[in-house]
């Protein structure tokens, strides 16, 4: 009789556990709270539930695990194994949802969470053998967002990648690197500076995300370069950079692997004969030839910022798109197919100290989806 493709991912799961050293038990079809009884060399054993669906792992499954667990004290662990890709760990929404209980019955000790793709577990936190989760870098990213151009978007850019990135699940920083404005840190965290403007970590609070827990730090480069070697767990520094070389510190350049280059190619105003693309085009070849003096290493991308899809259709626009994108492969830079859309949210984002653009109004969100394809983007570029 043919196995259930239900059946067969679990007999995937117990091979994966097996190969990494675990007795692994297959239980009967419907056996009540798990599917699988794993057990390692002290016979400490561990009850998996399996989820092989095209979506993430819900909530409502691991408060389901939960309450198992709590109700069979003949149990002390649980794993929940998905077969479905995991972009945002599940422990994100854990956190929110059992925030009174965290600190109650070893919640945390007591639940994992994986995902099974190729045969390989992935997990957190570290309740199966310590291997880093698939699209996890190496070392930590470090993306400098600078424009030698005012009004680009770079500051608004630097912190929604930021936050799409923390919500892709890496742990990130974001560094103000435009010391004459501090624009980030006065705008995202003002509380943070004293009544002379001086940066105290004391009172910083950082950047709020819808659904997670830990807010982003947010910190002003000077301060950053001196706690940069104690933050070794940093999987993600983003720079917002001033539109001035002169204003940019060569040290940021020094220790980034990648510049992104926000870009107003098609402007409000462009068939009225608005020269943006000249400027563009003109602020592409500069950024990129300073920065190179720098950092002959570092990789370019481009991200059209504030583009208005009707203006990008008309014949001027489609010119100025077909001039930068020339200047671009002529400079060794690439245009992401991701771009940042005019959207009245990003207007108004900075009028709530801390919080991003990402609340979703009508079960919608256009700058948190388009700051999510990006963050994608960007990592599937970098990322081997």
């Amino acid at each position: 009789m043919e196995k259930h493709p239900y059946q067969c991912f679990e007999n995937e799961v117990a091979q994966a556990f097996t190969k990494l050293g675990f007795k692994a038990e297959t239980m009967p079809d419907n056996n009540p709270g798990f599917d699988i009884l794993i057990s390692d060399n002290n016979n400490q054993c561990t009850v998996v539930q399996c989820k092989d669906y095209k979506r993430p792992i819900t909530v409502a499954h691991v408060q389901a695990l939960y309450y198992f667990l709590d109700s069979n004290p003949d149990f002390k662990k649980g794993l929940l194994v998905s077969g479905s890709q995991a972009k945002k760990p599940f422990a994100k929404t854990v956190d929110l949802l059992f925030e009174e209980d965290k600190n109650k019955d070893g919640f945390f000790q007591n639940i994992g969470l994986a995902v099974l793709k190729d045969g390989i577990l992935y997990s957190y936190p570290d309740m199966i053998p310590d291997i880093p989760p698939k699209g996890t870098p190496s070392k930590p990213l470090s993306i400098a967002v600078c424009a030698l151009k005012g009004g680009v978007g770079k500051t608004t850019i630097s912190a929604h990648l930021a936050g799409a990135l923390t919500l892709s699940g890496l742990n990130v920083i974001l560094v103000d690197a435009n010391p004459p404005q501090n624009s980030l840190i006065k705008l995202m965290d003002p509380g943070s500076l004293d009544k002379n403007g001086k940066f105290n970590p004391d009172y910083a609070s950082g950047i709020i995300l819808p659904n997670v827990i830990n807010p982003i730090d947010c910190f002003p480069l000077d301060y950053w370069k001196e706690v940069k070697s104690t933050e070794p767990n940093k999987f993600g520094v983003v720079y917002d950079c001033a539109p001035s070389m002169k204003d940019n510190d060569s040290w940021v350049f020094e220790n980034v692997d990648i510049c992104l280059i926000p870009l107003n190619i098609c402007p409000l105003g462009i068939g009225k004969g608005l020269t943006g693309g000249k400027n563009c085009q003109s602020s592409l070849e500069e950024t990129v030839s300073e920065i190179r003096k720098i950092n002959p290493k570092i990789k370019f991308y481009i991200v059209e910022s504030n583009k208005f899809a009707a203006a990008a259709k008309i014949k001027k626009g489609l010119e100025l798109r077909t001039q930068v994108i020339s200047l671009a492969a002529k400079l060794g830079v690439k245009l992401l197919d991701s771009f940042i859309p005019n959207s009245q949210m990003l207007y108004f984002w900075g009028d709530q100290p801390g919080k991003l653009a990402f609340e979703t109004f009508a079960g919608k969100c256009l700058p948190k989806l388009a700051f999510e394809s990006l963050a994608e983007e960007l990592m599937s570029e970098i990322l081997p």
